[in-house]
């Protein structure tokens, strides 16, 4: 059975990558139960230290779809394991890469398995990272950042 969660994330800052593709700066906020939820999230950060000094369509929600072996009834508080990616690839420049979201971390152990044997991740093995979210719970960036450009400034 699959089930639709909600991730929630900022984007802005406009920067390039290894490849000498443009790439946007990111945080993750968290993953909802509800397409709503997220929403509220987003009405209560708007106006917080370095989301307020971009516009409010850096903030991005994705929808996504898990298979489940079994019912799942109240969503919130469910354990989500994102797998993720960073190296540092020159001086203050970071490369990040989210290969997925997934319902256990074993089956993120398993993406992860199958990323290291990739010649771009052979050598940046170290770089591989699992978190866990808990679905309505776990939120980021709850006081707010601050952004490389408002630092300079």
């Amino acid at each position: 059975m699959i089930k639709y969660f909600y991730n929630l994330y900022f984007e802005y800052d406009e920067t390039i990558d290894l490849s000498g593709k443009m790439q946007k700066s990111s945080c993750n906020i968290g993953y909802f139960s509800s397409k709503k939820k997220a929403k509220e999230i987003i009405t209560s950060y708007k106006d917080k230290p370095g989301f307020n000094q971009y516009p409010i369509e850096c903030f991005k929600i994705q929808k996504i779809g898990l298979k489940f072996d079994h019912e799942i009834g109240n969503k919130t508080g469910i354990a989500l394991y994102e797998l993720s990616h960073e190296f540092e690839f020159e001086k203050g420049k970071d490369e990040w890469t989210i290969f997925g979201v997934y319902n256990s971390e074993v089956n993120a152990q398993k993406e992860q398995h199958q990323q290291m044997k990739k010649r771009k991740y052979a050598t940046l093995q170290s770089g591989f990272n699992i978190a866990k979210w808990k679905v309505d719970v776990d939120f980021e960036w709850k006081e707010g950042f601050e952004s490389f450009s408002n630092a300079i400034s």
